[in-house]
């Protein structure tokens, strides 16, 4: 038996000139069928935006279910890259960082930086300072996100691996539509190890132009599905 689900989200504090990752609820697999975005608070402004079956896929998103956090600084120590994080996501709850375990580095403002990263050293009691290898400090950087480099049940792989629609853009003032997309999609976010229930998410990244910050956008969106009794 087939049906259809429809809804619309409302993203508020949204920000231009970067990624913002918003949750659109769905059911786990279907049909893409119809994508509306429209500006609705805010200077107006130009916009592009992706949409994903996994929140890590997003350049501004950590994965679910795995250690995870931001970057705030990079510096030297002793000629190795220190990191300054924030750990904002834990698995299981409770686990600090420990020497040995990998991360996954993104979007910092040094490229070089955005890579797998091995801990050497946790260098303060709150596991928010480490050193690490993989790349040797040569200048300091600032942003970005971390986090567990192999995720337990999902692998993390290349964001194009995730893709259910690209290269949609909107003009200021205007909404954007898209209908009959027929965009089958399943959500890949990874699983808790313990329960291993499937999310029930698309993740939209949406990149305003310009800078302002508080801008407010609405999602509408209707996907197709099949029943299985």
């Amino acid at each position: 038996m087939a049906g259809t689900y429809s809804r619309v989200v409302e993203a508020s504090s949204i920000t231009g000139g970067v990624s913002n990752c918003i949750e659109l609820p769905i059911p786990a697999r279907g049909t893409l069928d119809r994508l509306i975005l429209k500006q609705t608070a805010g200077t107006g402004v130009d916009f592009d935006y992706t949409v994903y079956n996994r929140k890590g896929a997003c350049p501004t998103g950590n994965d679910l279910h795995v250690n995870a956090g931001t970057v705030t600084l990079i510096d030297n120590n002793s000629g190795a890259t220190q990191l300054t994080i924030t750990h904002d996501q834990f698995e299981p709850y409770g686990y600090k960082l420990e020497v040995g375990d990998q991360l996954y580095v993104k979007g910092t403002s040094r490229d070089w930086y955005n890579i797998v990263h091995t801990i050497t050293s946790v260098d303060n009691a709150g596991g928010t300072l480490i050193t690490t290898s993989g790349v040797d400090y040569s200048l300091g950087g600032t942003g970005g996100y971390w986090q567990d480099n192999e995720p337990q049940v999902f692998p993390r792989h290349d964001p194009t691996m995730h893709l259910v629609t690209t290269e949609n853009t909107g003009t200021a003032g205007n909404a954007s539509a898209h209908f009959d997309m027929n965009r089958v999609y399943e959500n890949d976010d990874n699983q808790d190890v313990t329960k291993r229930t499937q999310a029930t998410a698309l993740w939209l990244d949406l990149q305003p132009a310009g800078s302002a910050s508080d801008l407010e956008f609405e999602i509408a969106y209707t996907v197709n599905i099949e029943f299985i009794f």
